[in-house]
This record gives C-alpha cells, sequence and structure tokens, in this order.
C-alpha cells in the first residue's frame, strides 16, 4: 500500500510518516499542497492522509481534484476543524474517515488499519477473481472457465494497473510511465 501524507506541521508530518514506515507501509510526504499534486503527477496512492488547512490551499478542494482523478483513492482527513459542517462536507467529498487533532496515534492507527484492510477487500489484494475469470499477480498466473491462460510479465503488469483503476480512461502515455 502507497500512502501520501499531506500536513503543513512538519512535526506532525515526521511522526506520521515515521509511524506508517515502521507499520510496513510505502510513505511519501508533502507539506504543500502544490507538493502533494506534483507527487499525484508522479505516483498513485492506495491513501492519502489530508490536512483541510493548508498553506496554498484547502484540503477540501484537494480531495475534490484527487477524487475526479482517480475515484478509488482513499482519503483520511486529519485537521483542527471540528465542527460538524467540515465533518460532513469531508464525508460527502468521499472521505473514509475525519479524524480532529489533536489525536492518540494508536486511535489513528486503528483507523487507518481498518480503511486499508477495507480497500485490500475490496481490490482483492493482489488477485482478481469472477465467475469466469481468476488473476494472481503475485504468482503471474491466470485461468479462464479454469483453463490455464498465458500471459507475459508485462501483460501482468498492465492488467493489474486496468484492474486497480476500474472505469478510468488511462492513455498511452500513463500506462507507459507506470
Amino acid at each position: 500500500m502507497r500512502i501520501l501524507v499531506v500536513e503543513d506541521d512538519r512535526l506532525l508530518n515526521n511522526t506520521l510518516c515515521y509511524n506508517l514506515n515502521t507499520a510496513g507501509y510505502a510513505v511519501d510526504s508533502a507539506l504543500t499542497k502544490s507538493a502533494a499534486g506534483s507527487f499525484l503527477t508522479e505516483q498513485d496512492y492506495d491513501l492519502i492522509v489530508l490536512d483541510v488547512n493548508l498553506p496554498d490551499g484547502n484540503g477540501f478542494d484537494f480531495c475534490r481534484e484527487v477524487k475526479e482523478r482517480r475515484p478509488d483513492t482513499a482519503i483520511i482527513f486529519l485537521t483542527a476543524n471540528d465542527m460538524e459542517s467540515d465533518m460532513l462536507k469531508g464525508y460527502e467529498l468521499g472521505a473514509e474517515d475525519y479524524v480532529t487533532k489533536p489525536f492518540p496515534m494508536s486511535v489513528f492507527q486503528k483507523k487507518l488499519a481498518v480503511v486499508l484492510g477495507r480497500l485490500t477487500k475490496q481490490y482483492g489484494g493482489d488477485t482478481y477473481e469472477d465467475d469466469i475469470l481468476t488473476i494472481n499477480f503475485s504468482e503471474m498466473s491466470a485461468t479462464l472457465s479454469g483453463k490455464p491462460l498465458t500471459f507475459t510479465p508485462l501483460e501482468y503488469r498492465l492488467l493489474k494497473i486496468l484492474m486497480k483503476n476500474p472505469q478510468i480512461v488511462l492513455t498511452r502515455q500513463v500506462l507507459l510511465k507506470r
């Protein structure tokens, strides 16, 4: 799982990244909305931990942009804004959770584990299965109606990218980048 932490408080950002790295996640860190946007042009993320109040923009606007580009990216808002209207707005924009500061790190890690567990179940982790087709990407094996299929490693990588981006048109350039 790849996570992007977008938090302008440097100490909190470092603490979150340290704890997530220690838990085994691949983590990138951004202190501003523009830096986070740059990361998103280079990499897709399974989860974004996002502050609402950023020095160069609004986390709600950034969430909207992310969801338009890649609707399956999970977002957890992490903010001092504890008003009910802000929480509702976060959920309406498609956030998985809304955590208000200050918070115990153990509670945040538990919320994160629940969201990531839900994502793994939803997208099948490293496999794809329906009534006819089964693909195991880690073992590079596939069957169609029980009969083995043969794909090249490149074809497995392309299928995995397409599977993780359902209902999204991916250009040739985007596919080559990934």
